[in-house]
């Protein structure tokens, strides 16, 4: 995975509560060098990662070589 930065996970967090879904899962794919919502979201998070990333402040982290 080329890694780089400046992703914005708002935006995804802000259009599954504003539809009121609650999804069983959401799963990001992401160097973790990214915004994210200041709270989690009341639904479970994975977030699959390569080898070098940033924080994960919440959500489960499952990290690939």
């Amino acid at each position: 995975m080329k890694c780089g930065g400046g992703t914005d996970h708002r935006p995804v967090f802000d259009w599954v509560r504003d539809r009121g879904l609650r999804p069983d899962l959401f799963i990001g794919l992401t160097d973790l060098f990214t915004r994210l919502p200041d709270q989690a979201p009341t639904f479970p998070v994975l977030w699959v990662t390569p080898d070098a990333h940033g924080p994960a402040p919440w959500g489960h982290l499952v990290t690939l070589n």
